[in-house]
């Protein structure tokens, strides 16, 4: 997988999520990274080793994050986040994200012409 993620630009998903409504903050958040990634885990119902698999990166890795020994790039936060279906921003930050504003209404549709009645063929020359 880290062969695929380094260099050039992000991949579209990346900010997928921020018009998302995550719904109420929940009432413990956890502060330390370990402890956000381990919650993760727990509420999506992935172990370590099957997030070990799909990252393809070794078991003692993924329980040295979940340990605070060691950090996950953030590409790979966003990863976890989309593998666990939780919000980047909360297990990057610890910060519970906003909901997103309300859209901004569609512009008005414009109304076409009014017919005047005559039909193109009466404007083209008869031969």
């Amino acid at each position: 997988m880290a062969k695929q993620l380094q260099g050039g630009s992000a991949p579209s998903w990346v900010h997928e999520d921020e018009d998302r409504d995550w719904g109420e903050k929940p009432e413990e958040l956890e502060s330390s990274l370990g402890d956000r990634i381990k919650k993760s885990l727990q509420y999506s119902g992935v172990s370590v080793g099957e997030l070990a698999q799909y990252l393809e990166a070794h078991r003692n890795s993924v329980s040295g994050w979940i340990a605070n020994r060691a950090k996950p790039m953030p590409i790979v936060l966003r990863v976890i986040a989309e593998k666990c279906e939780v919000p980047y921003e909360w297990l990057l930050t610890g910060k519970w994200p906003e909901p997103p504003k309300a859209a901004r209404p569609a512009p008005a549709k414009r109304t076409p012409a009014r017919s005047t009645g005559k039909s193109n063929a009466a404007a083209k020359p008869k031969r």
